[in-house]
């Protein structure tokens, strides 16, 4: 299992945004992502099926897919504090830290003179 304290601390020094206050919420990340993991590798042991047929023969996303996803949801406003996401570091350090670096795709466009 990825030990996320260390890894989201990382990150945050890495971008410059690590902050000692960080801490708390840094923990509270880490056991949402650790959450998400073990809900992760519990759906991929039943198989990955999305949806599950409930008794009244209606269907439903599968328990571990929906703890996925409500653990990732709860997740994105403590990396966008954290500056994490690219909103989130504009909001803390005012702009990018690099240029984005352009789609190779667009290279291809320009290179064939499509679009």
């Amino acid at each position: 299992m990825k030990d996320w304290k260390k890894e989201i601390t990382k990150q945050t020094k890495e971008v410059g945004t690590y902050r000692p206050s960080f801490d708390v919420a840094i923990s509270i990340l880490a056991e949402i992502l650790h959450q998400r993991d073990k809900a992760m590798e519990q759906w991929k042991a039943e198989g990955e099926i999305p949806v599950i047929e409930l008794t009244n023969k209606s269907v439903a996303t599968h328990p571990c897919l929906k703890l996925v996803m409500d653990c990732e949801t709860a997740a994105l406003p403590y990396l966008r504090e954290m500056g994490l996401t690219a909103s989130g570091y504009k909001r803390i350090k005012g702009e990018m830290k690099q240029a984005p670096v352009e789609c190779k795709l667009d290279d291809l466009k320009t290179k064939y003179k499509i679009g």
